[in-house]
């Protein structure tokens, strides 16, 4: 999810966060209609070629 750096309830963290994924090397592929506690979920891919 796309928390923007703010504080989000940790029952939530499991999906993990966008900047999570982007120190990890991913980058975001598209947006979703999703929202999760208020925070829009994202997709985001690693790319292993």
């Amino acid at each position: 999810m796309d928390n923007r750096g703010e504080k989000v309830d940790l029952t939530m963290m499991y999906v993990g966060t966008k900047a999570l994924f982007e120190k990890a090397g991913f980058t975001q592929a598209s947006e979703t209609d999703s929202v999760l506690d208020g925070f829009p979920r994202v997709l985001m891919r690693l790319d292993l070629r």
